[in-house]
Parts: C-alpha cells; structure tokens; sequence
C-alpha cells in the first residue's frame, strides 16, 4: 500500500495525526485525544505543529478543526500508546520507509545544490585565470626615452672600454663644466653610460688628481654640480 504520508513543515519532515488515524484504523479524533493526553513526551521531541482549519460549510460544528504534525521521533514515540496490530505494524513499516526516502531526497536536493554552487565556483574561478592569463600575454608597447632609444640603437658601442683619447676628453669636459647630455653625444655613449663613468671617476677621486679645485662637471640636464 502505498501511503504517500510524509510532508514538509517549517523544514522539518512531519507526518499528520489525520494520515496516521487512517493508515492504523483509527479515529482522527483519538489519536488527537492521545496527543493532547502525553502532550509532555511529545515535546520532548521538539515542539508539536499543528495547522488550524475552518469546518467546511457541509459539517455540523462550528468549531477550527486542529491538525497536528508529528516529526519522525514524535511519530515513533506515538505507535508505543497504539496497539500492535497488523494493520498498525504494516503503517509503522511504510511510514519509517517513506521518512527515509524524503530524507535521502532532502540530502540529494542538497548536494546538487552544493554541488551546482561548487561547479558555478569553479567556472567562475576557470575563467578569472584565463582572464589573468590574457591579460599577461597582453603585448604592451613600452614608452622610450631618448636615452633608452640610444643605448638600444647600438648597444655593442656602449660595452666598449673607453679609449685613452676619450678618458682625457671626458675628463675635460667635466672639469670644464660641460652639460652631461653634451659629453654622452661627443663620446657616442648614453646618459647612463656617461654618469655611470663619472661617478667612477670622482668615487676614484680622478677629477681631484687634476687639481682642479673649482671645477664643475653637470651630470644632467639639471645641471646638478659634482
């Protein structure tokens, strides 16, 4: 027999004393009468939830019908006051199987949810790397300065030791006061060669070995003195 007792209140699995009346031969008036008698040892189980209807309009009362919804422990600790009947024994058997099919099919629904939220995650994070990646393989054109331009343009040229001729004209133009981008152009060498050389020099202390106590020599454009 298929009972198609179980139902969901309040997220929790519930049976109604109604469905339980007719699945064991009962009345729905007593097994709400032995509800309302151990009303105690069902609560020990979690609150009672009942359901308030108006009588239809064909009954003879006028007063709400009260509907109770037993959970799977409330239902459990109910087939102990009923007697052990076949019919009763044959309810218990199809109510505990219908409670353990909604809970699987809960724990199922559950699951896919989790599991479509994890998959979504992981799209998601799939395509933010792939996004990361572009992004990195994205060629960008670097801006060059001039000096960058000139160390580019021959580069074999600016590894080259200088020359003894170009040691003593670069020594001079210092000592002279000779603006940095000047001295890089004469000697075919880059801003950075250049200051590279003579801060050498005066670390070496070259230019002093000349003796040239108030000379300047402008290491850039800005004409900062040495």
């Amino acid at each position: 027999m298929d009972y198609n007792l179980i139902s969901i209140k309040d997220k929790e699995i519930v049976a109604s004393h109604r469905d339980i009346a007719l699945g064991t031969d009962n009345t729905a008036q007593h097994i709400k009468e032995l509800i309302d008698k151990y009303k105690n040892d069902f609560e020990e189980f979690g609150v009672i939830r009942f359901e308030t209807e108006k009588p239809l309009k064909s009954s003879t009362g006028g007063r709400p019908e009260i509907t109770y919804y037993l959970n799977e422990q409330q239902t459990t600790l109910l087939f102990t006051y009923l007697r052990n009947s076949e019919i009763v024994r044959k309810f218990k058997v199809a109510l505990v199987k219908e409670f353990y099919q909604m809970r699987e099919m809960i724990i199922s629904y559950q699951n896919d949810s989790l599991m479509a939220k994890y998959i979504k995650l992981q799209d998601e994070k799939i395509k933010l790397l792939e996004d990361l990646q572009k992004a990195k393989n994205k060629v960008v054109k670097p801006k060059l300065t001039f000096a960058m331009r000139e160390e580019l343009s021959n580069p074999i040229r600016q590894q080259k030791k200088y020359s003894d001729e170009e040691y003593e004209l670069l020594i001079t133009m210092c000592v002279e006061g000779v603006p940095l981008a000047t001295v890089a152009k004469t000697l075919g060498r880059t801003h950075g060669s250049v200051l590279k050389k003579v801060s050498r020099m005066i670390k070496d202390r070259v230019l002093l070995s000349k003796k040239a106590s108030d000379s300047h020599c402008y290491i850039d454009n800005r004409k900062k003195k040495i």
